[in-house]
């Protein structure tokens, strides 16, 4: 900013780059566009011969001295030097047969008469009031200015009924009583029969009265000469050449861009995962009965979102289950679901809050969380040193456990993010605090099978490590506990924080206690340690 204002157009060349920023990050927020992505519309936009948006103009680089166009409405109260009324001639005639017009009573109700006759009195009401608003507008238009104010007038078509004929040339009054007197009929008489001679007398009269505060004069006309803003150098200019280091490692990153290049047959987190299942003859006679039931619903990412603004919106603690069946009902229309998997999706939610998420004595369910206990959606940043698939691979292949696969070390390293660093960002499903402790727990709707025992502990271990979900709950576990260090007096991660809850919401069934549907870890503090020392500047467990 400083360099460009600097130069003696730097104004100019200031906000030129400011405008470039707004319309790059209005593309790029519209389209969810990269940076490779944004460069290609770039380019394509400066080669392009076609008509371009309103928003692509250049833009004057103050409006300091800027004509201002503004309704007269939204001036009222505001001030200017030199105020232009050009149109202020708006009719009060009602051809309309539906209109809206206050009674005589002492409140003055508002009426909606949907077949007014010609003529009728509540035409005149109607009509009258019309008239009265406008001169009201008319007042707040011609009160803007401070040094000078230009209003146009003449024999103009449709505007005999209008405020300034009703001041500039008539001897009628607005009575009390509005609803008695056709004023507006009686204008439109009086003015209709006025030349254009006539008005200018009328004006001329009302000018020598003013003691010269009132000044009558012709509309200009148009000028034949061009108007040039710019001034023509036949100076040419050069392009500078850039010989400065640009940082390209540098960036905002996030659990995706972490495994964006992985093989292609692995599902994007937070969605739906579909895999080649091979079909067993439970699924055939599932889909030729087409029974609605937590299986059968649909798949895929606007499934996967449905889930998660369901899960959102849910109170947990309730037990009204007809405000619960509402919700459901209302998110299948948002998101274009037929209501018959509303009792599937009912069903599905009250095994997912009766399931025990641990094995203490008194085992957590969701259905103790109230609303003020826990955070849903919680987006954070961490800051970010370089980081590497190999550095990764070093960090899980030291701290490995028994929850995590012997092959998944080499599995991290083959991921072909580039050299990045600067800042970590996420979104944690739900944060909850039950029990004195704390719990990061994340919604999967993937579809790993059509039966209760495709959900059991050895297909959700494999979808884990398969789909890298490992590595996305250890780096939003060290991202919680940077965010409850800070802000929880006297935490501690051995004692304070309790685990993460991935729940696969389709094989959730509490009968059968936590042993399907439900993946639960609690990362040492060794690898939180190792992982929070290897990212993130200045880290302290």
């Amino acid at each position: 900013r400083g360099r460009l204002l600097s130069f003696a157009d730097g104004e100019r060349r200031l906000t030129n780059v400011l405008h470039l920023i707004e319309v790059l990050y209005q593309e790029s927020a519209a389209k969810n566009l990269g940076t490779t992505g944004l460069v290609r519309w770039l380019s394509e936009q400066r080669q392009t011969t076609s008509f371009q948006s309103e928003t692509h103009q250049l833009r004057l680089e103050s409006d300091e001295h800027a004509v201002k166009i503004i309704t007269v409405h939204k001036s009222k109260g505001l001030e200017y030097e030199v105020v232009f009324c050009p149109f202020g001639w708006e009719g009060s005639y009602i051809k309309n047969k539906e209109i809206v017009f206050h009674d005589n009573t002492e409140n003055h109700n508002i009426v909606l008469d949907l077949d007014a006759g010609p003529n009728s009195l509540h035409i005149v009401r109607a009509q009258n009031e019309l008239l009265a608003e406008n001169l009201r507008l008319l007042y707040v238009a011609l009160t803007r200015a401070k040094k000078r104010c230009y209003l146009a007038w003449g024999c103009f078509t449709a505007a005999q009924t209008s405020a300034l004929a009703f001041l500039f040339h008539s001897d009628l009054t607005l009575a009390n009583d509005i609803s008695s007197t056709d004023v507006v009929t009686a204008l439109k008489t009086d003015i209709s029969k006025l030349k254009s001679e006539d008005f200018l007398t009328d004006l001329k009269h009302l000018a020598n009265r003013s003691e010269g505060t009132i000044e009558i004069i012709p509309i200009p006309v148009e000028s034949e000469k061009d108007y040039h803003h710019y001034e023509i150098f036949d100076k040419k200019h050069d392009c500078r050449q850039f010989t400065g280091k640009m940082e390209t490692a540098w960036k905002v990153v996030s659990y995706s861009y972490l495994i964006s290049k992985r093989i292609l047959d692995e599902a994007l987190p937070d969605h739906d995962t579909l895999r080649d299942l091979k079909p067993n003859i439970s699924d055939h006679r599932r889909d030729v009965s087409k029974v609605a039931d937590i299986y059968s619903f649909p798949k895929g990412i606007r499934a996967g979102i449905f889930f998660h603004d369901l899960f959102e919106n849910l109170d947990f603690s309730s037990k009204d289950h007809g405000h619960t069946d509402i919700l459901v009902i209302d998110k299948l229309r948002t998101y274009g679901f037929g209501i018959k998997w509303q009792a599937s999706i009912s069903t599905m939610l009250q095994k997912v809050l009766a399931a025990p998420l641990t094995s203490d004595p008194a085992p957590l369910t969701l259905s103790c969380v109230k609303p003020e206990d826990r955070i849903n959606e919680m987006e954070f940043y961490f800051p970010l040193n370089r980081i590497t698939p190999q550095k990764l691979k070093k960090i899980f292949e030291n701290h490995s456990d028994a929850d995590i696969s012997a092959t998944f070390p080499r599995r991290v390293e083959k991921l072909s993010f580039s050299l990045a660093k600067g800042f970590m960002k996420g979104y944690i499903d739900l944060i909850m605090h039950a029990g004195g402790r704390y719990f990061l727990v994340d919604w999967k709707s993937n579809f790993l099978g059509s039966r209760l025992i495709d959900y059991d502990q050895a297909a959700l271990f494999k979808t884990m490590n398969a789909d890298f979900y490992i590595l996305q709950y250890h780096l939003y576990t060290l991202a919680l506990h940077q965010y409850l260090q800070m802000r929880v007096p006297g935490y501690r991660y051995e004692r304070d924080f309790g685990g993460v809850i991935y729940i696969f919401i389709r094989g959730v069934d509490p009968d059968q206690g936590s042993d399907f549907g439900i993946y639960k870890d609690l990362p040492a503090p060794e690898i939180i340690r190792a992982l929070g020392s290897t990212l993130i500047p200045n880290f302290s467990l």
